[in-house]
């Protein structure tokens, strides 16, 4: 699976966030096949041309799209300069939230190739969840949720249970549900939630 998804790579330009009828699917959030090809290498799978694979986990982060519903990886200039993907381009909450755990697979990656520099680079952006974290915001007694921000900064008001879809801020969730969404680093997730006691009763 793993070398198929480098070889579309290879043949049409991006790794797919999904793949159907023999072309690229619509990408809902992150540019994921990233953090598949990333636990297969801390795996430790053999026969991946891992330098090729490394360089197609690159591109879907630094290089935009040109067409950003169908691969790589939608605002990523903005992301990458602001930290956050800005409120006028859609899905950017999700898109923020889920790039994190992208960024940190391509930062195992980078590591495991000797790639310190990059490690370092994508680590740090692994954390730009937080730069869409309102703590003042309050929803059912519990403060900080994920809200969207605009590019020059300015927070936006947004309801916690505003659901949403393509063209939304948020695709097929809400606040609740992205706010939680910090896989690659639930420590600092809790922490922002009040503590472990704050987050068990949260959950």
């Amino acid at each position: 699976m793993v070398r198929s998804l480098v070889d579309i790579y290879v043949h049409d330009g991006y790794m797919p966030d999904s793949r159907s009828g023999n072309c690229n699917g619509r990408v809902e959030g992150g540019s994921n096949s990233d953090i598949v090809v990333g636990d297969a290498y801390v795996k430790g799978l053999a026969g991946i041309d891992w330098a090729k694979a490394y360089e197609a986990m690159v591109k879907n982060a630094e290089i935009p799209p040109g067409d950003a519903q169908k691969e790589g990886r939608g605002g990523c200039v903005e992301y990458n300069s602001l930290g956050y993907v800005p409120s006028s381009i859609e899905r950017s909450g999700t898109r923020t939230v889920e790039y994190g755990p992208c960024d940190w697979a391509i930062a195992r990656v980078a590591s495991g190739l000797g790639k310190q520099s990059d490690f370092s680079k994508y680590k740090s952006r692994s954390a730009n969840w937080e730069n869409l974290w309102n703590s003042a915001v309050t929803s059912e007694g519990f403060s900080g949720f994920i809200m969207p921000k605009n590019a020059d900064g300015q927070w936006q008001n947004y309801g916690t249970t505003q659901w949403g879809s393509w063209g939304d801020w948020f695709y097929e969730g809400d606040s609740w549900t992205y706010s939680l969404y910090v896989p690659q680093d639930p420590t600092a997730l809790i922490a922002k939630c009040g503590g472990n006691t704050q987050f068990i009763s949260r959950l």
